[in-house]
């Protein structure tokens, strides 16, 4: 799932992390202190309120959600943080082709064979956009993809975003209605890494 808009917001100062920035700001200066880790159960404040920034309410996951992911395949979840605030995020899996996870699923089962790298989601703060972090991201995915010796990548696209990933090498599938009223686009691509990145590209 991936949106035109990345990054997702929170409930008043209720989701506001505690420390580093104010969500949605960004120290744009070059060398600034950023670095991308696993996420943890502890990032999932950050996470919900990044995630309401970037998608209508149909599109919202549930932390229980977060949290299986994270216990399915630790290494699909990074973010990118800065000052100790998540700044961006991506949730990917070794799949099968063919078929995409449902929203909000609360339990994942990863195939034994895969035969593709599934990006499931992607969002990058309004205020961070820009500098490249989408990019970061994805060269992390591109690293999982050649140690495992895949060279597919699937994703569904939601919110108008197909044309940052048609920039990116992927092409169009299927359209569908992800969930009730809300159209997506299966989308597909081959080779081993996102060499169609700009240096600055993120979703806009």
């Amino acid at each position: 799932m991936v949106p035109e808009h990345g990054s997702r917001g929170g409930e008043g100062a209720a989701r506001l992390p505690s420390h580093g920035m104010p969500p949605g700001t960004c120290d744009r200066a070059a060398g600034a202190n950023r670095a991308i880790r696993d996420l943890e159960p502890n990032d999932i404040r950050q996470l919900l309120s990044l995630q309401e920034e970037a998608y209508i309410p149909e599109l919202l996951e549930s932390p229980e959600s977060f949290r299986s992911k994270m216990a399915a395949y630790p290494p699909g979840a990074q973010g990118l943080f800065q000052a100790g605030t998540l700044c961006a995020y991506v949730f990917y899996f070794p799949w099968r082709s063919g078929g995409y996870l449902p929203l909000d699923a609360r339990s994942l089962v990863l195939p034994g064979v895969p035969d593709c790298l599934y990006i499931h989601d992607l969002a990058v703060s309004r205020g961070c956009r820009g500098l490249g972090m989408a990019k970061a991201l994805l060269a992390k995915v591109a690293v999982t993809a050649q140690q495992m010796g895949i060279r597919e990548y699937m994703l569904v696209a939601v919110q108008q975003s197909e044309e940052f990933w048609e920039n990116l090498g992927f092409e169009r599938g299927r359209e569908f209605e992800y969930v009730e009223g809300v159209p997506a686009t299966v989308m597909f691509k081959h080779g081993p890494s996102f060499t169609h990145a700009s240096e600055t590209s993120d979703p806009s």
